[in-house]
């Protein structure tokens, strides 16, 4: 493979399988409502700060002094690294506790039928271009496209919607993301590097898909609850 066709491959792996247009109309509030109580969840600890091992399928959690508005007591899952559009080496990723007030039917333009058009709409962060994702754990009656080994896959919309209506799979296996996080290897570095005076640092972990895909988290929900838990693994 030359190094043109694997540039125009590792391109053709970043365009998002499922994309739909966020009217810019809508000003995407996050919802509010009772904080549920988020069950302990089985996590892996992979690093802290430099040490943190970075890979397609892990979450990283923000420290507490992380102060950058998106990413501050942020989970985001990373769902991509590769050569972008313009050739450059990223690393791609979604908060995945930062719901919107909007449900999919609401944004999608009436791209997203059915029971997933009540499914809420997370905000994955500042870039993307006003584009939407859709990850899910159906597996292969929907997409193969898996994301490391999490468990995770990403598009199939259509798959997707006939899939639910046979009674294959649930909507509930499905979580739509508005936009995304993105960080070059330097920022990342420098991300990483950054440790305040007791070792508090961005730390990666992976999760069950069933946390990621969770519709029902709030606001920072999935961070604290990851954050309570590396605080257990610490002792």
């Amino acid at each position: 493979m030359t190094k043109h066709s694997l540039l125009q491959l590792l391109i053709f792996l970043f365009t998002p399988a499922s994309p739909f247009t966020i009217p810019k109309r809508c000003n995407l509030h996050m919802r509010h409502g009772r904080q549920s109580e988020t069950p302990k969840i089985p996590i892996r600890f992979l690093g802290k700060g430099p040490n943190a091992v970075i890979r397609e399928g892990c979450v990283l959690v923000a420290p507490r002094h992380e102060s950058t508005h998106y990413l501050m007591k942020s989970a985001i899952f990373i769902h991509a690294i590769g050569i972008d559009e313009y050739g450059q080496h990223v690393t791609r990723g979604v908060i995945i506790d930062y719901p919107t007030a909007f449900t999919m039917g609401e944004m999608s333009a009436g791209s997203v039928v059915g029971s997933l058009a009540g499914n809420i709409l997370f905000r994955g962060g500042d870039m993307g271009g006003d584009k939407a994702m859709m990850l899910h754990s159906a597996g292969e009656p929907v997409s193969s496209k898996s994301i490391g080994t999490s468990g995770v896959y990403e598009g199939g919309l259509e798959m997707a919607i006939a899939a639910i209506e046979e009674g294959i799979v649930e909507a509930d296996q499905f979580k739509f993301f508005f936009n995304r996080v993105e960080f070059t290897d330097g920022e990342l570095e420098s991300l990483l590097n950054e440790m305040d005076s007791e070792g508090d640092a961005w730390t990666s972990v992976e999760v069950p898909p069933s946390l990621i895909l969770n519709g029902d988290l709030n606001k920072a929900e999935a961070w604290m609850s990851l954050r309570n838990q590396l605080k257990e693994i610490a002792r």
